[in-house]
């Protein structure tokens, strides 16, 4: 089966979802065949030839506003005109918001499967991660310890399933980081953010 993984985060290779499609990578079988795209800006051409040689499309995208983000709603709307897209394709997602609950991402979900019964492609299912915004820093562990282990495990389940063209029910985890001491990280952070960006603390507070 020919599988591909594609990029719709704004910030492209240096995104969350790029170490996601890296990590579901790393969690095929050999046998897989896997190709990758990118697709970060508004207009991007259709890639065609690629897409329409593979049986399986899985999205990796960040939450917009409870939402798809607009280049990829973009992307989707003028793919769902083609005859690529008419061939009972298999889609799975993977998206991430800065949220604690990965439960958040659940519209964003619901607005690709109705995209998939307009289209003529088949949902299969996804996961919805949650806390993303600190995933980066757990890069280090392992995935049989550290915080991160609850998100690896979904990924490699859907990557399981991708490979086997098994659907499943949306997923939706978060790192095993208490939601107390997540906003705890997350406010110190944007405390040593705004200071290294020439400002103060107390204009965290302003209110325009």
């Amino acid at each position: 089966m020919n599988i591909a993984l594609i990029n719709f985060s704004p910030k492209g290779n240096s995104s969350n979802s790029k170490f996601f499609i890296d990590y579901m990578k790393n969690s095929f079988s050999p046998q897989a065949s896997v190709v990758e795209l990118k697709i970060n800006t508004c207009g991007k051409e259709l890639d065609l030839q690629t897409l329409s040689s593979c049986e399986t499309w899985v999205f990796f995208y960040p939450l917009y506003v409870d939402a798809l983000p607009s280049h990829m709603l973009d992307y989707i709307s003028r793919l769902e005109k083609t005859s690529e897209i008419s061939t009972g394709k298999k889609i799975y997602a993977v998206t991430s918001c800065g949220f604690h609950e990965g439960l958040q991402t659940c519209i964003s979900l619901e607005i690709l499967a109705n995209w998939c019964a307009a289209s003529g492609t088949e949902w299969c299912g996804a996961v919805g991660i949650g806390a993303s915004g600190c995933f980066h820093f757990f890069e280090k562990y392992h995935v049989e310890s550290g915080p991160r282990i609850p998100v690896n495990r979904a990924l490699e389940v859907l990557a399981f399933n991708v490979e086997n063209g098994v659907s499943q029910c949306n997923n939706y985890v978060t790192v095993a980081l208490p939601k107390r001491l997540y906003k705890l990280a997350a406010e110190i952070f944007w405390r040593k953010d705004i200071v290294s960006n020439g400002k103060k603390i107390k204009d965290l507070s302003r209110q325009l």
